[in-house]
């Protein structure tokens, strides 16, 4: 592998650690899985790469500006889920992904529809990719620093005495709403800002950036690593983003068979760790 490939590499690996960390700190912190998750990354993504095509937003603004659109769509999806528990709260959010991508596709005026969006910029003097992997490595460092002091903080524990369970956190005088909800906001600004950098990072998104398959390397990488913790996040998106890597090249002469190796080892690997560490490498929490 070439220098310029590893650098790829490395920088798709600090982008999903984002993705990653984000879903882990809110189904670790309060026992949410988020299955809409990926809707908050892609207003993130779209956000920034809007503002920057259309508008000549700096990045650093355009960042910014993806953060609150993150927050605004994580406030929404909380009020929608807010009444919903277990199996209903997984069914809802999915239909609300369903819904984001609709929406994205149907919507030529802003998004483009299928056509996407194309020639969204790198920061300015970060124009080469090792310069971009400083940067996003910097971006990753900051929210994930952020999750592990927040999970480690009083209110970390507000959030663990929520999850385990809810009645007990109350009858101390924890407010389970708005601990979810607070829950909610710090997890969908961190995927709207990985979104954002994966916009900048590729260069092109349409709505299918933004499917189901996106939803099952973040799925997989916190189940594998364990949620709600931060070596669970570190160690699961390595495997989420390397282990590919291996399989392709073992597999190098057939993409068919690379391909279908790598489903096969992700159905495997999480399967795996549901029978035999269901609380995944570090987890916190069972996810069975």
């Amino acid at each position: 592998m070439n220098s310029a490939y590893l650098t790829h590499l490395a920088i798709t690996f600090t982008i999903q650690l984002v993705l990653v960390g984000s879903f882990s700190f809110l189904f670790g912190g309060v026992g949410i899985p988020n299955l809409a998750h990926v809707s908050s990354v892609a207003v993130g993504a779209y956000t920034s790469a809007l503002l920057a095509l259309r508008f000549g937003w700096g990045f650093g603004a355009s960042l910014l500006a993806a953060a609150v659109m993150g927050v605004a769509s994580g406030l929404l999806l909380a009020l929608l889920l807010r009444r919903v528990r277990s199996d209903y709260l997984a069914f809802l959010a999915l239909e609300v992904q369903f819904l984001t991508t609709t929406i994205l596709l149907n919507w030529p005026s802003v998004t483009r529809g299928a056509f996407g969006l194309p020639g969204i910029p790198r920061p300015g003097g970060l124009i080469t990719p090792p310069e971009y992997l400083m940067l996003t490595a910097a971006v990753a460092t900051i929210v994930i620093a952020v999750y592990w002091a927040i999970l480690r903080s009083p209110y970390g524990r507000a959030m663990a005495a929520v999850r385990d369970d809810e009645v007990a956190a109350s009858a101390i005088g924890k407010r389970a709403p708005s601990v979810r909800m607070t829950a909610f906001l710090f997890a969908s600004a961190g995927a709207a800002v990985g979104g954002a950098l994966l916009a900048h990072h590729i260069q092109f998104i349409d709505p299918l950036t933004f499917s189901v398959h996106l939803l099952a390397l973040v799925l997989a990488g916190a189940i594998v690593g364990g949620v709600g913790s931060v070596p669970g996040m570190i160690v699961g998106t390595a495997i989420i983003v390397f282990v590919p890597e291996l399989l392709r090249r073992t597999a190098a002469g057939s993409p068919d068979i690379a391909g279908a190796l790598r489903q096969l080892a992700f159905a495997l690997l999480i399967l795996l760790v549901l029978l035999l560490r269901p609380r995944g490498l570090f987890g916190k929490i069972d996810v069975r």
